[in-house]
């Protein structure tokens, strides 16, 4: 038997905090561009469509990094954070791209704060 086995298991719940948290910096930067594109005048309606729907996915991928780092015990501070920045993203988003499945996660994420 392995002695130790212990430290193993801290080494890879804080490798997968690192990348948990890189993978929510980087769906954070790409929902701001999704808003960006939906704020954009050049970009056409049909593409703005295609951006909101793209915009929801991220924001769920989002919500489920966010409860992957609750469960390896990540910071706690996290889902606070994250209901904070939906919140805000939600006031940024033209409301004609507001769909129903958006405004429930953000509800979601609110009420698990």
């Amino acid at each position: 038997m392995v002695e130790g086995g212990g430290e193993a298991g801290e080494v890879k719940a804080k490798g997968s905090e690192e990348l948990l948290l890189m993978a929510a910096e980087n769906l954070k930067r790409s929902i701001e561009f999704a808003v960006r594109k939906l704020d954009a005048k050049k970009v056409r309606g049909e593409a703005k469509l295609r951006w909101s729907r793209s915009l929801t996915r991220q924001v769920e991928a989002l919500v489920k990094v966010a409860e992957a780092l609750n469960k390896i015990g990540g910071k706690s501070a996290v889902d606070m954070d994250m209901a904070t920045y939906l919140s805000g993203l939600e006031s940024k988003v033209p409301t004609r791209f507001v769909t129903k499945k958006f405004v429930r996660i953000v509800r979601k994420m609110r009420a698990n704060k």
